[in-house]
């Protein structure tokens, strides 16, 4: 499942919201209509309208813009729920340092609240930072239903990556390597799927991450990925196999 940039008020903020976390496509009207609610607000509230802004950017896949409304926003807001808020932007824009970099401020800020580490932990799962997510949710004091599912979710992913064999620095390299290479063709990934498969005792795991486009967006980001992967010397795709899958 994906998720969605923290709770900040405001009917605009919570329509973006709704926005950027669906997987279907923003028509043109109605990112025209909320880039003029944004500008309106701009004035009147910066704080709010500057994510608001980097949402936008996210939407009409311009990582530059987003990442440089992010940090404005930033500039103003060192909340917790601001750095969980950019550190999903900068995932969904490739930037994974600076990603994880937000996700582990946000996290000193508010270790023991359970609402707020579940997301932080599931964004870290996505980079591959699996140790990270498992050890904040491990760490937390009340633990509700979500925070148990993902846990052992999680739990399950390493376990099928130990299986195959799969050193865990690699998976966070060769899915650094994916979000740069969806950065440069101004693809914001939406979600991933990790798969383990076994065939005649040979382990393997599949980690996919989800994008908008058709078969040859598909063809041409993994094209490049496996020209970057292909050059680490760790690369075994029989064993770690990182792809992109259209939606």
């Amino acid at each position: 499942m994906s998720r969605q940039p923290l709770k900040i008020s405001g009917q605009l903020i919570d329509e973006l919201r709704a926005a950027y976390q669906s997987e279907e496509a923003v028509d043109q009207f109605t990112l025209r209509r909320l880039a003029h609610e944004v500008d309106k607000l701009l004035p009147v509230d910066p704080t709010p309208a500057y994510l608001g802004k980097a949402l936008l950017a996210v939407l009409n896949h311009d990582a530059a813009e987003a990442a440089r409304y992010a940090a404005n926003y930033l500039r103003l807001d060192t909340s917790a729920a601001a750095f969980a808020n950019v550190g999903m932007i900068y995932r969904r824009i490739g930037e994974s340092a600076k990603a994880v970099a937000c996700f582990m401020d946000a996290y000193a800020k508010a270790e023991q609240d359970t609402d707020f580490v579940e997301p932080i932990a599931y964004e870290l799962s996505c980079l591959g930072r699996y140790a990270a997510a498992e050890n904040m949710l491990v760490r937390l004091n009340r633990k509700n239903a979500k925070v148990e599912k993902l846990l052992s979710s999680i739990q399950e992913d390493m376990q099928s990556i130990s299986e195959a064999d799969i050193d865990f620095a690699d998976v966070e390299a060769q899915l650094d390597i994916a979000y740069e290479v969806a950065r440069t063709h101004n693809v914001a990934p939406t979600m991933y799927s990790i798969q383990a498969c076994a065939d005649e005792g040979n382990r393997s795991v599949l980690i996919a991450l989800h994008i908008d486009g058709d078969d040859d967006l598909e063809y041409s980001l993994e094209y490049q990925l496996a020209e970057k992967l292909s050059a680490l010397p760790s690369w075994a795709p029989e064993r770690l196999n990182v792809a992109f899958e259209c939606r």
